[in-house]
């Protein structure tokens, strides 16, 4: 039996293929080039190693190790990292922290009002470090930072998590 570079791996899943970069991806009629590929004569190339994912005719390669990139309106969950002023920093995967600021949430009660110096002085109690919170993307700063806020309900913190010697708990 002869192992051929080019030959798409199939997972147990029969609908996910896994492909190498320069491997021929199997598109319909009329596809769309999507991200992760690029065309060579007729034959739709892959140039990332990953999954091909199909919307309609759109055909994408994903790599497994991609970072979040972010869309307005979407639910992330993320950690946060770091408490300062006004803002906390939230990791949540993507090339960079995500902020979300003090006048982002809602305050205990529902309170719908300016956000005072008492507010931020008891912005731990809130989130604090580690804390696992669920945010939606709210917008893009000009640096490619995300911006979130917890205004929805579907929106919250999850955990309180300490970290030990031994690792998280």
């Amino acid at each position: 039996m002869e192992d051929d570079d080019d030959a798409p791996t199939t997972t147990a899943m029969a609908d996910v293929v896994v492909l190498t970069p320069g491997s021929v991806v199997q598109a319909p009629e009329g596809f769309l080039r999507g991200h992760g590929t690029y065309t060579q004569g007729d034959a739709l190339i892959a140039s990332v190693a990953g999954v091909v994912k199909r919307v309609n005719k759109l055909t994408t390669v994903h790599p497994p190790k991609a970072r979040y990139a972010g869309a307005v309106g979407d639910v992330v969950v993320g950690r946060v990292t770091e408490v300062g002023n006004k803002r906390w920093k939230v990791e949540i995967n993507a090339k960079q922290d995500g902020v979300l600021l003090l006048g982002s949430i809602n305050l205990p009660g529902g309170a719908q009002r300016r956000r005072t110096l008492e507010d931020q002085l008891q912005m731990r109690s809130l989130f604090a470090e580690n804390d696992v919170i669920s945010g939606e993307v709210a917008s893009f700063y000009k640096d490619g930072m995300i911006a979130l806020q917890t205004r929805s309900l579907k929106c919250a913190p999850h955990a309180r998590v300490h970290a030990h010697a031994g690792g998280w708990s």
